[in-house]
């Protein structure tokens, strides 16, 4: 039996819960292709069977991706909770533990991995894609991402970020979809929602950035290829028409 795995992790996802949950947290879902918006638990989001099954790149053969991720996450999960009651005016100071968690979101989402076998003619073994992913995570932590300006975004309140099966993306010069290494180039923007209510933005540029979190939706929903998540059915809904705008 393969293991169940989540490509966009549970923790990660309540923080884009709703506030009307009083139980067990949902997020609304938006999906790209039909527009249908459905509420769902962070649990039953983004899962496959055996994604992280088998060798990692690690030096010690008993390593294991899951057990690597887990603390990984847990780390984050703390990170993230303490930047978020950081104040609004304070200056994006990232923790490493959540560049290596952006960096690990970056690197596998379902959306990432079929284009590298796409690039690499379908060659790739499931034991050397998770290589090349773990190699692929170091390279978004160690060379791309101290290379860029970031910023730190408040959502005011009453507004909302959204997240989407791709934890992070990237645009390049108006270009979806470009491998990693356009991230060289000087019209690269990096764009990470870590909850609801904070987002980090980076480019090359260092003048200040002026967007809304509409604006901000509206750049995760055109680089979604599959699903988008947020806090209120409204905030999706609005993000998927905005999609559709930007996109025609």
């Amino acid at each position: 039996m393969r293991t169940r795995a989540h490509t966009v992790p549970k923790f990660y996802l309540a923080g884009f819960a709703s506030l009307e949950a009083a139980r067990e947290p949902f997020v609304w879902i938006g999906f790209i292709k039909t527009g249908e918006i459905i509420r769902r638990s962070p649990r039953n989001v983004a899962t496959t069977r055996g994604l992280y099954d088998g060798p990692g790149g690690f030096s010690d053969p008993g390593a294991s991706i899951e057990a690597h991720l887990a603390q990984i996450e847990s780390d984050a999960a703390i990170a993230i909770r303490e930047m978020s009651i950081n104040s609004p005016t304070a200056p994006a100071i990232v923790s490493p533990a959540i560049w290596r968690f952006l960096a690990w979101q970056a690197a596998r989402t379902p959306e990432w991995m079929v284009l590298v076998q796409h690039w690499t003619n379908d060659e790739l073994g499931h034991s050397d894609l998770l290589t090349m992913t773990h190699m692929q995570a170091h390279e978004f932590q160690a060379t791309h991402f101290p290379k860029f300006c970031w910023t730190k975004l408040i959502a005011p309140e009453g507004e909302y970020f959204i997240t989407s099966s791709r934890g992070v993306s990237w645009i390049v010069d108006g270009y979806a979809d470009t491998p990693p290494a356009a991230l060289r180039d000087p019209m690269a923007q990096i764009v990470a929602p870590l909850t609801r209510s904070l987002a980090l933005v980076g480019r090359y540029a260092e003048n200040r950035l002026n967007v809304t979190p509409r604006d901000v939706n509206r750049s995760v929903a055109f680089l979604a290829r599959d699903w988008i998540a947020g806090s209120t059915q409204e905030v999706v809904r609005q993000a998927l028409a905005d999609r559709r705008v930007f996109v025609h």
